[in-house]
């Protein structure tokens, strides 16, 4: 389980999940108040005025698709199972970037100057991460088949 290198792959696709949930994701300044949204909330940073906003989807898409990759691991032996399992994380993070997008579009003012952060990166790493699973999964799977074919 451990030695195949999808597994490796997911393990670091969860890691990347995981350290969305400390990084900010974007960073948005109007006057003199200056705001940080993270897949927890839009807050305004210390020393500055403001109340903040929960980003509740967010989070909760990013650690659905933490489960259900932690899951798909365990799954080594179902690999057809493993890649629908992953196209479906995939489009969790998809569904991530679609929230975000939404967020700065409904709650971040017009008129406020933004900042992409290294967290709106992290999601795209672990997609990236989960096809690169995907395609060893595939790889496993054909290689199974011509064993198959030489019996």
């Amino acid at each position: 389980m451990i030695q195949r290198i999808q597994t490796i792959y997911m393990l670091c696709a969860i890691f990347v999940c995981g350290l969305l949930m400390h990084f900010n994701i974007i960073c948005f300044i109007r006057g003199n108040e200056i705001y940080d949204m993270t897949i927890w909330g839009l807050k305004p940073e210390s020393g500055t005025e403001g109340g903040s906003f929960s980003t509740f989807p967010i989070a909760l898409l990013d650690i659905l698709t933490l489960v259900l990759t932690l899951y798909n691991i365990f799954k080594y032996k179902n690999r057809s199972l493993q890649i629908r399992a992953n196209i479906l994380a995939s489009l969790l993070l998809i569904g991530l970037y679609v929230a975000v997008f939404v967020y700065y579009l409904l709650i971040i003012p017009s008129d406020a100057n933004f900042v992409f952060q290294w967290g709106l990166l992290l999601p795209l790493i672990a997609i990236i991460f989960l096809v690169l699973a995907n395609k060893s999964i595939k790889s496993d799977e054909a290689l199974v088949r011509s064993v198959d074919h030489i019996r």
